[in-house]
């Protein structure tokens, strides 16, 4: 976070002397967990805990806390972008996140896919597996995590390696996957608002807005082919950013 001494993030004085909006694009610009300022790998986990400050109740460290205000009895938020309304303030980034259609032997279902380039293998929720009714051979998991850190998951649960068969739109694919129990990724919204401004992104809006989608399965460079950006519409830094791959 900065060039000084080894330290934790959360010691860190350069993060400590920021403002609220500047720690919060540190973090992001870092990709630090939010709940506990750790660097944030595919499989990294965390206890979410309460931020305790002043009473709030979200999940964030207590030093992205920002002050709130409760002039004229309004609900108190979270101040984590300066107000402009002549561009979107985008206050956290945009993952990947594509609708996909999954198919099994005698049944399908429609659910969501996180495109993740930093996972070296694909990932698919057990739940998932069993509503399609497919099966596959145990194998071994092992997840490792930034400095090394190992957990051989087989201790506890068997994987299973599957094959699936997803569809997006008139385009389907075969991949690869193993199972997990409880993969638990976190949902995401876009909506119109998100959009406001942005040029780049007129006549596509439709395709990209979601509500809560919740990904239970999770693409990695094992099957790199899906994950291959062939077009890209983007605007100002402060813009999100559009990219099609085979799957959008």
């Amino acid at each position: 976070m900065c060039k000084s001494a080894p330290h934790k993030p959360s010691d860190c004085d350069t993060l400590k002397n920021a403002d609220c909006e500047a720690r919060w694009n540190l973090v992001k610009r870092l990709q630090f967990c939010f709940r506990c300022m750790r660097y944030k790998s595919s499989s990294h986990r965390c206890k979410p805990r309460k931020c305790n400050i002043e009473g709030c109740a979200k999940a964030h460290h207590p030093l992205l806390h920002s002050a709130r205000s409760t002039t004229n009895g309004k609900k108190e938020m979270e101040i984590v972008a300066s107000n402009n309304t002549q561009k979107p303030s985008i206050s956290c980034a945009f993952l990947k996140i594509v609708p996909v259609r999954v198919t099994g032997p005698r049944r399908h279902i429609h659910t969501h896919t996180l495109l993740d380039e930093v996972s070296t293998v694909t990932l698919v929720d057990a739940t998932l597996v069993t509503r399609i009714e497919t099966e596959g051979f145990v194998d071994p998991l092992c997840i490792e995590a930034i400095a090394g850190t190992k957990l051989d998951a087989a201790v506890s649960y068997n994987h299973y390696q599957i094959t699936l068969h997803i569809k997006r739109r008139h385009r389907g694919y075969k991949l690869k996957a193993i199972t997990i129990d409880n993969l638990k990724l976190a949902p995401q919204s876009i909506k119109k608002r998100d959009f406001e401004g942005c040029r780049h992104l007129r006549n596509i809006e439709t395709f990209l807005k979601y509500e809560n989608a919740q990904p239970s399965l999770l693409i990695g460079q094992d099957n790199w082919h899906l994950l291959v950006v062939d077009r890209l519409r983007k605007g100002s830094r402060s813009q999100p950013t559009a990219s099609r791959t085979p799957l959008e």
